[in-house]
């Protein structure tokens, strides 16, 4: 695992066992291919996060001033407390043999006591949390899962469950992977 900061954002990246690409090298193995290499099947995954932004009424109008779920809109929230947002990216990608790649983002607000995931605008009304992202040639990445769970809790959990398939040398391989967030009560 490897942190760096940037200006106004962190970024994690972490290298992990790639299942997609270890079903590849059985496939060159079962072919006879003395130089396939278990060893180098990896993917990485790469969380960025950026710092507190502080609620403004500005802010809050630019964000569609949008109904939280205890019933009340954002500016009028971030007048009566300190309330903030946070906006986070985590994508997954093959790096060896298979190069798949998968995406999902999202914002979210929270205020010391409560983490929540709002609806910004008609287009995202189930809050501001998109998945299926990824891009690519030479592989399908299938979205099964996008889900938020725990709206005003202490934590918002938000994943992206997806389904890579390839064809490789003829033979179908795929896995499922799943990336998951946690959006605390106090930031990332």
């Amino acid at each position: 695992t490897t942190t760096s900061q940037l200006p106004n954002r962190s970024v994690e990246t972490e290298r992990i066992a790639d299942p997609i690409c270890e079903k590849a090298i059985k496939i060159e193995e079962a072919k006879g291919d003395t130089k396939a290499d278990a060893s180098r099947c990896a993917a990485l995954s790469t969380v960025t996060v950026s710092e507190p932004v502080r609620i403004t009424p500005e802010i809050a109008a630019a964000h569609g001033n949008p109904l939280l779920p205890t019933g009340e809109r954002l500016a009028d929230a971030a007048a009566a407390r300190r309330v903030y947002y946070q906006t986070w990216a985590q994508d997954m990608r093959g790096i060896d043999y298979i190069n798949w790649y998968e995406k999902h983002e999202g914002l979210y607000y929270f205020d010391g006591a409560y983490a929540w995931v709002a609806p910004r605008y008609g287009w995202d009304a189930h809050g501001y949390h998109q998945c299926d992202l990824g891009y690519g040639l030479g592989y399908d990445v299938q979205v099964t899962n996008c889900g938020t769970r725990g709206q005003r809790t202490s934590t918002v959990v938000v994943t992206d469950t997806f389904r890579v398939h390839v064809i490789y040398r003829g033979i179908p391989i795929f896995n499922t992977y799943t990336m998951s967030k946690n959006l605390g009560r106090n930031g990332i």
